[in-house]
């Protein structure tokens, strides 16, 4: 009907405001190296893993949603701490990820593990539970 399709785009819309909060709220935290070499060890994969922690951190879980689904305000929030990005330098030691936090960047080499992963998501203040990593 007519008023359940204007109630779902009012929520749509409400969810995209939201995601452009969040976005506009938190800055970039750290971004990988989506480069030719990088890929092939694995950037893609490292991509994933701290985008599916990010989304699953504690930061991601505790704001208000105003009726927003959680999904929706988990992965706003995730997109505005990890990105993809050209290369970083230190090609053959990839995946490579630099941090762009408020503090000098750092350039992290070889990063593919979960908890790596994790630990740099902490370094920039995103909160991980233990049950995610």
């Amino acid at each position: 009907s007519a008023i359940a399709s204007h109630s779902s785009h009012r929520k749509m819309i409400a969810a995209t405001l939201l995601a452009a909060a969040v976005l506009s709220i938190h800055p970039i935290g750290l971004r990988i190296c989506k480069n030719s070499v990088c890929r092939k060890a694995g950037s893609a994969d490292t991509l994933d893993s701290l985008f599916a922690l990010a989304a699953a951190s504690d930061q991601a879980n505790s704001n208000q949603n105003g009726g927003v689904a959680l999904a929706t305000l988990q992965e706003a929030f995730a997109a505005s701490r990890v990105q993809a990005c050209g290369c970083l330098g230190g090609c053959g030691s990839g995946p490579n990820v630099v941090t762009t936090d408020s503090g000098p960047s750092d350039v992290f080499h070889d990063v593919y593990k979960p908890s790596s992963c994790a630990a740099l998501l902490d370094h920039v203040g995103v909160t991980v539970p233990e049950a995610a990593q």
